[in-house]
């Protein structure tokens, strides 16, 4: 793409919609393998210890942050496919 095609792709607000859903996607995934990783050790940490009291707030912290993560992501994506369904219906009755 020349730098005019950019320009002009990142005009449309939807444009700049999937770009960021496809942002939020590839940080879900990652944060993903990132909190699987930091979940399995202080799970470990703490289960080390069977008599002293396992505090599991900040796991759950991690998946909540993961669940509002995906959270958006599904939200914009619905907006799309809501936005492109009511496009082709248009497109539907037009032509």
């Amino acid at each position: 793409m020349s730098r005019q095609g950019v320009k002009n792709y990142f005009t449309e607000f939807w444009n700049w919609m999937d770009v960021i859903v496809l942002l939020i996607s590839l940080l879900c995934i990652a944060f993903n393998v990132y909190r699987t990783i930091t979940v399995e050790k202080l799970l470990e940490s703490l289960l080390s210890t069977p008599n002293q009291f396992a505090d599991f707030e900040q796991l759950s912290f991690w998946q909540m942050q993961f669940n509002y993560g995906v959270a958006l992501t599904v939200f914009f994506a619905w907006i799309k496919v809501r936005i492109f369904h009511s496009q082709t219906k248009k497109l539907l009755k037009t032509g």
